[in-house]
């Protein structure tokens, strides 16, 4: 569930929005999109998180506020980095660099380099990453910056792991820790015990002492169950995943892998919710404006709509069913919602986006594995979907290994996009982790138009067969006649 104050949060950022820009103040515009950006991103939904950061970048850079627009390029970054879409996150804060070598700010500076730093380590360039980290350790050290300081610990412990500088590395991680202790900051701990514990797994590694690196990731797993800290949950129970299989402790890293699982579909669940709460956030966010609109104009055309589109609103949440297996919307509610869908979008002249997306060969799943193996591939990829889709949009198994997605506002190059999007996070994902040799896909296929539905799922299927035809794991969409 969203929390009470966040959701209040989001709801004051989206009316003082419609504020701003009533009265066409762009400076305030700027800043209520970067701080809903931040919102969004701040409870999961990174896909809502970039569409206003996007959107708040571009105003920036019209304003030609350099402060601006350095912050939304350094948080777009993050947002990338987050998904591991480094080459996109490097972009962005080169971006966010060529910014800071105009305008003099040295909080901004030091925060986008750190972030670059990552980015560079993350790829293998640690030759590049080496200079830039001893520069911004001087450069925090100057500036009194402890937090920055901590950070730059934890990163010289991390590349000089990597490099096999061991006793650097050590040293270097030993200094985070008590540091991140001394500041109080658990959050940066419990990286920097799961970085030790790495060390202590190599066997390559002087310091190699799996017993030691087991009891650093136990350390921090208390902590963390303690204080629910989601993201790093998962990141430690990874790690002994990885550290029981190389013991060939094999039950007990399927018992953290189950813990793992149940954990992510806790939060798929949690994200679920909150999409379907933010939408309805929106909605009455813009029914207060329709409810302005109406007191201004006495238009009673306009309130005959709006009582209209209360109604159906009112119906389709009544009607809202979901399927038992993966927990998204069934059939019922997507064939509700697409002719709800269908009738605004006539209505305002605004296209419409269908796509019908398709397990591929997923017959050779359950045959080749298991049907429960099979029933694992279906959740998963409808929390891969879930996850990489808007608020706005609307996303149902439609039967079988077959999943509809409503793409309301969205034209073909866009709808095209969020397809392409989510087939790369499918067949990006470790499948291995499921059952060994496995691997995933999917094909989509997408129409958008101003057309009734069945002709909609019909064209959309259409495009999906060819998709299948044509060599499977791909994107097949048609323009509107």
């Amino acid at each position: 569930m969203v929390q009470e104050q966040e959701q209040q949060e989001i709801v004051e950022a989206h009316r003082a929005l419609l504020k701003a820009r009533a009265v066409q103040d762009r400076a305030s515009e700027a800043e209520l999109l970067m701080r809903l950006g931040r919102l969004y991103d701040g409870i999961g939904l990174t896909a809502d998180s970039l569409e206003y950061a996007m959107e708040g970048l571009r105003l920036g850079e019209q304003l030609d506020d350099g402060e601006l627009v350095v912050e939304q390029l350094n948080n777009i970054a993050c947002i990338y980095m987050g998904r591991h879409e480094w080459d996109a996150a490097e972009d962005y804060l080169q971006r966010a660099g060529h910014y800071l070598s105009r305008f003099d700010y040295p909080e901004a500076r030091r925060r986008v380099r750190s972030n670059h730093i990552s980015v560079l380590i993350e790829r293998g360039q640690y030759a590049l990453a080496q200079p830039l980290l001893d520069e911004l350790e001087y450069d925090s050290r100057q500036a009194g910056d402890t937090r920055r300081l901590l950070r730059c610990s934890l990163l010289q412990g991390w590349l000089a792991r990597l490099e096999g500088r061991w006793g650097e590395a050590l040293s270097r991680l030993e200094v985070a820790r008590a540091e991140s202790l001394a500041q109080d900051r658990h959050d940066v701990w419990v990286y920097v015990l799961d970085e030790l514990s790495l060390l202590y797994s190599m066997p390559e590694s002087p310091c190699y002492d799996p017993a030691q690196a087991e009891a650093y990731l136990q350390e921090g797993l208390a902590w963390i169950e303690s204080v629910q800290y989601v993201d790093a949950v998962q990141d430690i129970r990874r790690s002994l995943v990885t550290l029981y299989r190389q013991q060939r402790r094999f039950e007990e890293a399927l018992i953290q892998f189950e813990h793992l699982h149940e954990q992510e579909k806790r939060r798929f669940s949690e994200t679920s919710e909150r999409r379907f709460q933010l939408l309805q956030v929106r909605e009455e966010t813009e029914r207060h404006r329709h409810q302005a609109e109406l007191e201004r104009l006495r238009n009673d055309e306009l309130a005959e709509a709006l009582d209209e589109a209360r109604q159906l609103r009112h119906e389709a949440e009544e009607a809202a069913r979901h399927d038992s297996l993966t927990g998204l919307f069934n059939r019922r509610y997507l064939d509700e919602q697409l002719v709800a869908l269908y009738r605004r979008a006539r209505q305002s002249g605004s296209p419409l986006g269908v796509a019908i997306a398709d397990i591929d060969h997923f017959k050779h799943v359950n045959d080749g594995w298991s049907h429960a193996t099979g029933d694992m591939v279906l959740r998963i990829v409808a929390m891969i979907l879930s996850q990489e889709l808007r608020a706005s949009d609307i996303l149902g198994r439609y039967g079988g290994e077959e999943f509809v997605l409503l793409l309301p506002d969205t034209d073909t190059s866009s709808a095209e996009s969020i397809c392409e999007r989510l087939r790369q996070a499918v067949s990006g994902y470790d499948w291995g982790v499921v059952a060994p040799d496995l691997a995933v896909t999917i094909s989509l296929g997408l129409y958008c138009a101003s057309a009734a539905p069945e002709t909609l799922l019909a064209e959309a299927d259409a495009q999906l067969y060819r998709a299948k035809s044509e060599g499977r794991n791909r994107v097949c969409a048609i323009l509107s006649q």
